[in-house]
């Protein structure tokens, strides 16, 4: 990840080189909180998401269309695509050991370790936002245990504290729980 805004660019040698350098502004600024600076990026990233329809295989993609979807708030649509670049991640990890070391250590330095944990975090935060703190802390967890595994730092440790304090919280006081509404039913 950059320490600063990721330098402006105008001109690209492919659409993929594109896509990632929107990937990264978009990513920036959302998590700068700047929101309204992001969405300037956002039809440049949907029109080229667009023209590679074909090739949702593609992780940039998956990625693309989980970015466009979190500045749009929508959850659910960002969660299934978050899902697939997990998979396709590890997908490529595993085939990365059967091929020669240059071409091993080329996949896992693009699409090594810290990438899938990262991408495991943000799988995790869009549960989150869609209201499944439960599946949120699952994610959060699989990353912790993958990065132990990885020998790699877990980033995501203060955002899975975080929810656990929501659902626990400290000194054993807990408040009401909610009531399940039942299907069907009005609530009286």
């Amino acid at each position: 990840m950059h320490k600063g805004a990721p330098r402006t660019r105008r001109k690209f040698r492919s659409d993929w080189a594109e896509m990632a350098y929107l990937s990264d502004k978009i990513f920036y600024w959302v998590n700068m909180g700047r929101g309204a600076v992001a969405r300037r990026f956002e039809k440049r990233m949907r029109d080229i998401l667009l023209r590679h329809k074909r090739h949702q295989g593609a992780i940039l993609v998956q990625e693309g269309w989980a970015l466009v979807h979190e500045l749009n708030g929508e959850w659910q649509k960002a969660v299934k695509r978050r899902k697939r670049e997990v998979a396709l991640l590890e997908r490529l990890q595993r085939a990365a050991r059967e091929h020669d070391q240059a071409a091993k250590a080329y996949i896992l330095y693009e699409c090594g370790p810290e990438r899938l944990a990262e991408s495991l975090t943000f799988l995790a935060i869009d549960y989150a936002k869609w209201g499944r703190t439960g599946d949120a802390k699952n994610t959060l967890r699989r990353a912790e245990r993958y990065c132990r595994r990885a020998r790699i730092v877990f980033e995501g440790k203060e955002i899975l504290e975080g929810l656990e304090h929501e659902c626990h919280p400290p000194d054993g006081q807990r408040g009401k729980r909610p009531r399940k509404e039942l299907r069907g039913r009005r609530p009286q």
